[in-house]
Order: C-alpha cells, then sequence, then structure tokens
C-alpha cells in the first residue's frame, strides 16, 4: 500500500507541476 500511495503522490505532484497556476 505504502508503494501504491507514493506513486499517487508523485503523479499528483507532476500534475501540480504541469499546472503551477492551479494550486
Amino acid at each position: 500500500e505504502g508503494c501504491l500511495y507514493r506513486l499517487k503522490n508523485r503523479i499528483e505532484v507532476t500534475y501540480d507541476s504541469s499546472r503551477p497556476e492551479h494550486q
């Protein structure tokens, strides 16, 4: 489960980085 949560967190960070306007 930890791996999945970590992967999801990384995806969110990448998505957020792609949209700096969207906080």
